[in-house]
This record gives C-alpha cells, sequence and structure tokens, in this order.
C-alpha cells in the first residue's frame, strides 16, 4: 500500500471533470478492510484533499458570513477534513453512542454510514451558514440570505468533487445521516449557526476496488439539455 501514489490526470479539460465526476459509495464491513491508518498512503490522499480544499474555496458567494459562524474568514461555509485515522475514530464514537442508546437509532441510513466511515480514506465535513433567528434581520431577509448561503456551499462542494475527480479520487457527496447528530455536531464542534450541508467520503482506487462500489442512483438516468432548458434568443 505503501507505494501507491495517485496520480493528477493533467490532460483533463474542465468538461472532462464535469462529465467524469460519479459518486461512488466505497462500503466496507470492518474497519480493518482496508490498510492500517498509519499507512503513508493515507497522508498522500490527505493532502490531496487538503490542495483541493484550497483550490475549492474560490467558489463564488454573495454575503459574507464571519458575523454568522465567527472567525475572520467571510466564506459562508465551514468545513472539516478528518484523515483516515479521524475516520475510524469517529466510527468507533458514533457505534458507541448507537450501542449505549445515546445516539442516532439504528437502522439501513445508520449502517450504510458506518460501512462508509470504515472505508473512508478522508472526509470532508461541510457546514453552511444559518441567519440567527434574534431580530437583526427579518424573516424575509434572512430566508433570502440562507438560501444564498446554501447556493454558495453547493458551489464549493462541487468544486471539491471536480477537484477530487481531476486528482483520480473517488468521491461520494451524502447529506450525512447520523453525522447529523447532536453527538456528532459535539465531536466535530459544529459552528453554531450552521448545518451539515455535505459529507464528501473520499477514497482512492487502489482502496476501493478491493471493496464494495456503488454508483450515484441517477448516473445512467439524465436528462437531455433541451428537457431542462428553455432557450431564448429574443423577446417579441
Amino acid at each position: 500500500m505503501s507505494g501507491c501514489t495517485i496520480k493528477v490526470r493533467t490532460e483533463m479539460t474542465v468538461d472532462d471533470s464535469i462529465l467524469q465526476r460519479q459518486s461512488r459509495k466505497v462500503l466496507g464491513k470492518l474497519p480493518g478492510d482496508i490498510a492500517d491508518a498509519s499507512d503513508p498512503h493515507f497522508d498522500r490522499v490527505f493532502a490531496e484533499v487538503q490542495a483541493t480544499l484550497g483550490v475549492a474555496g474560490m467558489a463564488p458567494f454573495h454575503y459574507p458570513a464571519s458575523d454568522v459562524l465567527g472567525g475572520t474568514a467571510k466564506e459562508p461555509w465551514r468545513c472539516v477534513l478528518i484523515h483516515r485515522t479521524g475516520c475510524e475514530q469517529l466510527h468507533e464514537h458514533m457505534y458507541a453512542c448507537a450501542c449505549d442508546g445515546d445516539g442516532p437509532a439504528d437502522g439501513p441510513r445508520a449502517g450504510k454510514m458506518f460501512s462508509l466511515l470504515n472505508a473512508a480514506e478522508a472526509l470532508v465535513l461541510v457546514y453552511a451558514a444559518v441567519e440567527p433567528t434574534d431580530g437583526t434581520i427579518d424573516e424575509s431577509k434572512r430566508a433570502q440570505r440562507n438560501m444564498e448561503h446554501m447556493l454558495a456551499t453547493g458551489a464549493f462542494v462541487q468544486n471539491i468533487l471536480l477537484g477530487l475527480t481531476k486528482r483520480n479520487l473517488y468521491n461520494y457527496w451524502s447529506s450525512g445521516g447520523i453525522l447529523q447528530s447532536e453527538q456528532a455536531a459535539t465531536l466535530m464542534q459544529k459552528p453554531e449557526n450552521s448545518v451539515l450541508a455535505a459529507a464528501v467520503f473520499v477514497n482512492s482506487p487502489h482502496n476501493a476496488d478491493q471493496l464494495t462500489v456503488k454508483p450515484g442512483s441517477w448516473r445512467k438516468d439524465r436528462s437531455e439539455f433541451a428537457e431542462w432548458t428553455t432557450v431564448k434568443r429574443a423577446f417579441d
């Protein structure tokens, strides 16, 4: 494993990245299904994800959110980037909470999230700003800003997916499932005025191809451009 390299596809155009991006849910039955977290390979994956985030942060946004999320960053999103070691620890923590009855109920969604954490080589949790209901701004303006914050965060997440695709890393954008829970929020020190918008699971093909890989549900069921676009060359 330590000899495995991550190959950036330098010949890939922007269009190629968009067309080749696809969801790949990589599932592991046990944390030991892939190499030990101390393997240098995971440090290389971590570094590539860090580089991806640095570029993805150029996504557009309309309203600054430093006063909402705290800190000096104006972007309406905050991230938690988790190494393979942290993914294993997160799995243990969430599983222990569930077993103790102090966590999200067990079920298909919880089971899938544990399987994703078992296999994940890195994980990015992305939180979007939510304007507080303290009367600082009126409700209509608050709703507008929250929509803008979420749209900007969505653009940021899409940049992450395209960057990971360019770096030949499998990726899956999940809504978070049990990672939306209070226990996970406490562990992650989630910003108070925020909501989890994305949990992006990252895997390398070398590891993923030895595990169960499920494609996204809608990959092969896309509509044609003309079905969702109204073209106007001019108005009468």
